[in-house]
């Protein structure tokens, strides 16, 4: 008998039986607790560990070093069954003038299949990661208006084919974009999807060339909202 088990870090896997009530979660300080819903689609009983680390996606339950405590850690999911997992904040001294981010892990083993001990199967187990927001009390602004406040500014770039723009966050709030693009008249050239921290920049790389004079140049990017939604966001690229 050969077991190899594989591990997908994944956001909604089709293929998958668990399915989550969001694909990120908000944690107000205020709060005493949060909850996620999961819910089996499945056709078969899953056993499920979820955690939550700091970034390190090699962190395991048992080295985590992420503030928060999980009820339960670890459960059976009949299928077409629901579970109530409830996230905590175990305390920290984190940042109050901003947002710091953590990241939810849910992972979905499925049961040994029915062989016999001569056969040969695979085994697969899923894997969520989430985003898990912590904001802090009192943060100036909203998240909504930091999304639309990004500064586009034109960077140079290493190479003479590609495009490179940075986007600015001056606020307290994560902004995650889902897509970007920037256009000249009816052209246009995608972009990537990224996060970018409070106070933070990020480059982005466009593979491409554009006509025209680039102070006529503008950027279109959806960015995903508290609720998981896409919302549209048309800004100028400054130089």
């Amino acid at each position: 008998m050969i077991l190899i088990s594989g591990l997908f870090v994944v956001g909604q896997p089709a293929s998958a039986g668990v399915v989550l009530n969001g694909t990120r979660f908000i944690y107000p300080a205020k709060s005493k607790e949060i909850t996620v819903r999961l819910t089996n689609e499945g056709a078969q009983s899953v056993l499920v560990q979820a955690w939550v680390d700091d970034g390190d996606a090699k962190q395991s339950p048992e080295n985590t070093q992420a503030p928060f405590d999980l009820t339960p850690p670890v459960f059976r999911m009949d299928t077409k069954k629901s579970q109530v997992l409830r996230v905590r904040f175990s305390g920290a001294d984190l940042p109050t003038d901003r947002e710091s981010l953590y990241w939810l892990n849910v992972l979905e083993v499925p049961p040994k299949p029915a062989v016999k001990d001569d056969d040969n199967y695979m085994q697969l187990a899923f894997r969520y990661r989430l985003k898990l927001i912590y904001r802090p009390k009192g943060l100036s602004g909203s998240a909504d208006a930091a999304a639309q406040a990004l500064k586009w500014t034109r960077q140079p770039s290493e190479k003479p084919d590609d495009i490179m723009v940075q986007a600015k966050n001056d606020s307290s709030y994560y902004v995650s974009l889902n897509s970007s693009k920037i256009s000249a008249g009816n052209q246009s050239i995608e972009g990537p999807a990224v996060a970018i921290a409070p106070y933070g920049k990020a480059d982005l790389i466009f593979h491409g060339k554009l006509p025209g004079d680039p102070s006529t140049w503008a950027v279109d990017y959806q960015v995903i909202n508290d609720w998981g939604a896409f919302v549209p966001v048309h800004r100028s690229l400054s130089h």
